[in-house]
């Protein structure tokens, strides 16, 4: 069965101090998907499907539990989503639950064999990937290998296994005998070697756009573009872990510059806030490996006013 979630991302949770209490009503946004004894019969099911773990805690349709060292969670309610949107009765709802597990429980298991395997045999998972600054928090800047790269993002060093995405801890450096710097290189390298779908579109009547699959994209961006990007740089934009936006300034069209944006500014906004896996709602002026982020402001008509990257003026938007 095909998943519309691409990859099982474990949320790890420090913390949270659970009260081994099992909640099994329905959450109120889901009553419209299934009703309450679908639900409970769904509960039971996928507890028998973490029959190996401890079930810690179910609060709103996440569940918490215990696998090895740490807490893991998981939320049923995205499995719900999609059962209602195939119209699957509870046998496919089962089904959809026990794959979802095996990915679990198969992600778990890679991460710790990750974890005691050498560096010859993680190297070729490392990839880059781009999170909101704001979901990293001061812990997460001393564990893991993170820096700044886009304002307003980090930029994380990963290891891109099959089933999950585990982001690489400092501690694992000196368990592999590397440094930061060597991880950075490798990680960059297997970033620009992956295959990315790439898209001309114009718009506007004269705007060429180029839209690529995925937001890791934007790290590698002259090694894996069609052309060669000139020397006036260019416009990106990368709102969610789905896609990069990208419009090459030419020496004949500059004036493009403010009208890809303003042709852009809407979308990117809107895909940025419906996007379960947002990046960033900016745009940014890239050229020469650096991005700087473009500075937008509105009047008091709502109009949009675009500051080149050099502008001091600070943004409203």
């Amino acid at each position: 069965m095909k998943f519309k979630i691409i990859s099982v991302i474990f949320l790890l949770i420090y913390s949270i101090a659970f009260s081994q209490g099992i909640d099994r009503s329905l959450p109120e946004s889901h009553q419209q998907y299934i009703d309450q004894k679908g639900y409970n019969d769904l509960l039971a099911f996928t507890f028998q499907q973490l029959s190996n773990f401890e079930i810690l805690e179910v609060k709103e349709g996440t569940i918490n539990i215990q696998m090895g060292e740490y807490p893991y969670s998981f939320s049923l309610l995205p499995l719900i989503e999609q059962s209602a949107e195939f119209a699957f009765d509870s046998t496919g709802r089962e089904d959809l639950v026990s794959e979802y597990v095996a990915l679990l429980v198969s992600a778990y298991d890679d991460q710790r064999m990750l974890s005691e395997a050498d560096f010859s045999t993680v190297q070729k998972y490392l990839r880059l990937q781009l999170h909101p600054a704001a979901d990293i928090t001061e812990e997460d800047w001393n564990r893991w290998v993170v820096q700044p790269d886009l304002e307003g993002t980090v930029t994380c060093a990963v290891l891109n296994l099959p089933t999950a995405t585990a982001t690489v801890e400092r501690s694992q450096l000196e368990q592999w005998k590397v440094s930061e710097e060597e991880i950075w290189q490798i990680a960059k390298q297997n970033t620009a070697e992956s295959t990315y779908e790439t898209v001309w579109k114009t718009v506007a009547n004269s705007i060429e756009l180029l839209a690529i699959g995925g937001a890791s994209a934007t790290l590698v961006l002259d090694e894996i573009v069609p052309e060669s990007i000139s020397d006036y740089g260019a416009i990106v934009a990368v709102p969610h872990e789905e896609i990069v936006l990208m419009h090459q300034l030419k020496e004949d069209n500059l004036e493009s510059f403010q009208k890809v944006i303003e042709y852009l500014h809407s979308f990117v906004t809107e895909q940025y806030q419906g996007h379960s896996q947002p990046i960033s709602p900016y745009f940014y002026w890239y050229s020469q490996g650096e991005y700087l982020r473009i500075r937008l402001g509105k009047d008091q008509h709502g109009n949009l006013h675009i500051f080149p990257p050099t502008a001091s003026l600070s943004s409203e938007d």
